[in-house]
């Protein structure tokens, strides 16, 4: 069964329930997922393990979180060729 990995940064909570309700939307089509904030991914194998990543982050100042720009730094370094990928903000 296909694995997904939806992400999310989240100050009041908002960005949580979000990745909640895609989470949703992605296990109603047959795949496995798995919510995480992004402050518990520790390093790149944990994204390479996936077939698709869903990455979610509230917005401050016209940016994402920090804990979501240095998930994208580690994921420049994963093996994410070929894999699906989406992002959303709240």
């Amino acid at each position: 069964m296909p694995k997904a990995l939806v992400v999310y940064a989240t100050r009041s909570g908002q960005t949580k329930k979000i990745a909640h309700l895609v989470a949703e939307g992605i296990e109603l089509s047959g795949v496995d997922k798995t919510i995480a904030p992004a402050t518990e991914i520790e390093d790149d194998l944990d994204l390479g393990s996936f077939d698709a990543l869903v990455i979610g982050s509230a917005t401050y100042h016209a940016d994402m979180m920090q804990s979501v720009q240095n998930l994208l730094a580690m994921a420049e370094k994963s093996d994410l060729q070929g894999k699906v990928g989406a992002a959303f903000g709240a």
